[in-house]
């Protein structure tokens, strides 16, 4: 283990469409209605009413989510980093805020219908 936890070094740098591929390729497999676009250095994700906006206009990659599903009030966050592993982190938690029933992560069976409902019930 490194002194970051679980975070590997830095990969290769990738481009910003190579980067938004692998996030989008990620997020489709969990959610495969997702639609992604770009235009110029903007690259956009949508699912119903949720919506990630990725700002690569910049050295830091700014990422903003919106959620409107009850998953929670969406984020923002920013990194210089551009490899492999933050698209996969990017991707995780585009999924996570599109759809609650991953809020326990992409490593584990999502929550059924009827468990999603019983904890939108106790909120």
């Amino acid at each position: 283990m490194n002194r970051h936890g679980d975070v590997p070094p830095p990969g290769a740098d990738l481009p910003l469409i190579a980067w938004a591929t692998i996030v989008t390729k990620r997020v489709r497999e969990f959610l495969p209605d997702v639609s992604a676009s770009h235009r110029r250095k903007i690259v956009v994700w949508i699912r119903g009413r949720c919506e990630a906006r990725l700002d690569g206009t910049r050295s830091a990659w700014w990422l903003h989510i919106t959620s409107t599903n009850g998953a929670g009030p969406g984020i923002s966050t920013h990194s210089e980093r551009h490899d492999r592993f933050t698209a996969e982190v990017a991707a995780s938690n585009i999924v996570v805020h599109f759809d609650g029933r991953f809020c326990r992560g992409l490593s584990v069976a999502p929550y059924s219908e009827h468990e999603y409902k019983m904890l939108q019930a106790k909120r």
